[in-house]
């Protein structure tokens, strides 16, 4: 009786890991879809279009086409080449999907430094720029070194990378990661001195835990890309996509429910007592509502722009 080759066999294996890591993310993205699916109705659709609104529903409905291709490539797909065609595809639009979820978080330190391009700003657009550009040629290395395998009689196909390339996407974002929570924590620090609105400090607090857990399992993802056999070191590569986008989903929805919040309270109170010298501003979803300090004796009026 004829036995399949070592590394047939061991892709076969691994493919019942991958295929469990597919499905879960999966499922948390669904459910997490019909849970935030009523506060996108009411906070994002009626809204005029703007960049924020754009790059949410981009980071909204294209995660939806990650797993959906996966899967169909684990499970149901039966010809060698078009899984490595729809695995290279597949892997583009991974990455094209973290840039869009950095963008975002980009943008929205961006607004928290008060739309100024200062110096630190400034550094950390070009780092972007840069990584990028190194994390696209890591990325197309990594997947022209990605080979699909048919196991027979089992659906689906098995990939083989003959890299470990992977590595360079997560350390990428853990640079850029850990830069915007530095800028963030730099400018909490100055907004709990002087004191600031309600909404800037969901934005700091809502950083904080963002990065908290991307910073896990970007740590997990490092560890089994450098340590485990190179046919599993994309394993969570998948759950890693699932939770940037959902997290960056949460943040923004968050975001935008206490700035409903503050506008209501603000056309209720138009006009208010502020402490002489403070300063702040109020936040939008990614940019900024300006808010005006008039200075009288004694007393500073806030008055809306």
């Amino acid at each position: 009786m004829d036995t399949l080759p070592h590394d047939i066999v061991e892709s076969f294996i691994q493919r019942r890991f991958v295929n469990y890591t597919t499905l879960a993310p999966f499922v948390l993205l669904v459910w997490d879809y019909f849970i935030l699916l009523p506060d996108e109705v009411a906070l994002v659709w009626p809204g005029r279009w703007t960049l924020s609104k754009y790059l949410f529903l981009v980071n909204r409905y294209l995660v939806f086409v990650d797993p959906f291709m996966l899967i169909y490539v684990l499970m149901i797909a039966n010809d060698e080449h078009s899984c490595s065609i729809t695995g290279q595809i597949l892997g583009y639009i991974c990455v094209v999907g973290f840039k869009i979820c950095q963008c975002i978080l980009i943008l929205r330190t961006y607004a928290v430094w008060g739309c100024k391009l200062d110096k630190p700003l400034t550094i950390l657009f070009l780092l972007y720029l840069c990584l990028s550009g190194a994390d696209f040629w890591a990325a197309h290395k990594y997947l022209r070194g990605l080979q699909a395998v048919i196991v027979p009689g089992a659906p689906g196909c098995a990939f083989l990378a003959t890299n470990r390339w992977v590595w360079w996407s997560i350390m990428q974002l853990m640079i850029i990661e850990s830069a915007l929570i530095i800028l963030l924590a730099y400018k909490a620090f100055q907004h709990f001195r002087i004191g600031g609105t309600s909404l800037i400090t969901v934005m700091y607090y809502d950083g904080l835990m963002y990065y908290i857990c991307i910073l896990v399992t970007l740590t997990a993802n490092l560890v089994v890309a450098l340590v485990t056999t190179i046919a599993l070191k994309s394993l969570l590569v998948d759950l890693q996509r699932v939770l940037h986008s959902v997290l960056c989903t949460r943040i923004l929805l968050h975001i935008r429910r206490m700035h409903k919040a503050d506008v209501l309270q603000r056309e209720t109170l138009p006009t208010m007592i502020a402490a002489p010298n403070q300063r702040s501003f109020y936040l939008d979803d990614m940019g900024t509502t300006d808010i005006q300090f008039y200075q009288s004796k004694g007393t500073t009026t806030l008055s809306e722009s």
